[in-house]
């Protein structure tokens, strides 16, 4: 959980912190392909057995959520609510969604609750 915070944070302050910068965006993804490479028989195999068949890679949320932190640097309208959804879901909604597999969850609707929480404390 430190881990993915630790990760989370970092996004946000590549963005929109005192050095915020695109480039320091697209170093923090390269860095995040390398670790994953490394992680990938960790995460596989450290999954609970309840989670593994509804977790996708992980390596998707936190994609996601780079992607979210790298539109903040392009001018953009945010003209219907999809476009809002969209922003909530990388920058707020991943964050749910990469929490709920690390504790587990049994419900399938968990992802949507999660999905959905998330995007409303943002």
């Amino acid at each position: 959980m430190c881990a993915v915070y630790a990760f989370m944070r970092e996004c946000d302050d590549r963005s929109d912190g005192p050095e915020a910068a695109l480039a320091r965006v697209l170093e923090w993804r390269s860095d995040l392909a390398a670790a994953l490479a490394l992680a990938r028989p960790i995460i596989r195999y450290g999954r609970r057995s309840s989670t593994r068949r509804a977790l996708p890679d992980p390596e998707a949320y936190f994609q996601e959520m780079l992607d979210g932190v790298a539109s903040d640097f392009e001018p953009r309208t945010i003209g219907t609510f999809d476009d809002l959804y969209r922003y909530c879901y990388r920058v707020a909604s991943v964050v749910g969604l990469t929490i709920i597999h690390i504790f587990g969850f049994e419900e399938p609707r968990a992802l949507e609750l999660a999905e959905n929480a998330a995007s409303r404390f943002s």
